[in-house]
């Protein structure tokens, strides 16, 4: 009986080899990119893309903006004309104190137009867009007025390391927000 359980179970192994066998056989491997075979089957072969190279002269904008190189230039503070007000660079960007209007003023310089332009600030806390006039000067800009109870002047002071002023058609302005920025905004307070 052992004899004839062992013959059985030998059949059934080589049975199953067998088949094993016939279907390997019955298939053939993919063929690899590249060789021969691969060529002649009956599905085309995809282009390997190219790469695409910009060119080093076109500034390529940084992938988040707290990673973009600050705007060269340091913060003042100073009172001009009874008002307290912190200049950064060669008056790119002032921030002054308005205590008439209960306002801080903040005039990005260069843009003048006739119609309202869009000014967008980005802080580590969020990003607001505010509609900004023309101003005549000295210096000539886009000039918006902030309430001096509005949280985007504290975020503007305590914003992580930095700020955005962005103008469509001007330079963005990555300022540093340093303490220049939230004296303005207390002396106004």
């Amino acid at each position: 009986m052992k004899a004839n359980r062992h013959s059985l179970l030998m059949t059934r192994t080589l049975a199953l080899a067998a088949i094993l066998a016939m279907a390997g056989s019955c298939s053939t491997p993919p063929a690899r990119p590249g060789t021969a075979s691969h060529a002649a089957s009956s599905r085309p072969v995809p282009a390997r893309p190219t790469s695409v190279r910009a060119p080093d002269s076109l500034p390529r904008p940084p992938a988040d903006w707290r990673d973009a190189p600050l705007t060269p230039g340091n913060w003042q503070w100073s009172i001009d004309q009874g008002k307290s007000t912190a200049r950064f660079g060669d008056n790119l960007l002032v921030l002054q104190c308005d205590r008439a209007a209960s306002a801080v003023r903040l005039l990005r310089s260069g843009h003048m137009a006739n119609t309202p332009a869009l000014v967008t600030i980005t802080t580590s806390s969020g990003t607001r867009a505010l509609n900004g006039d023309a101003a005549a000067g000295p210096p000539a800009g886009t000039m918006l007025a902030i309430a001096i109870n509005d949280g985007l002047l504290d975020a503007m002071a305590f914003s992580r390391g930095r700020f955005v002023v962005e103008i469509a058609g001007e330079q963005t302005l990555y300022v540093p927000s340093w303490s220049e920025v939230s004296r303005v905004v207390e002396d106004c307070r």
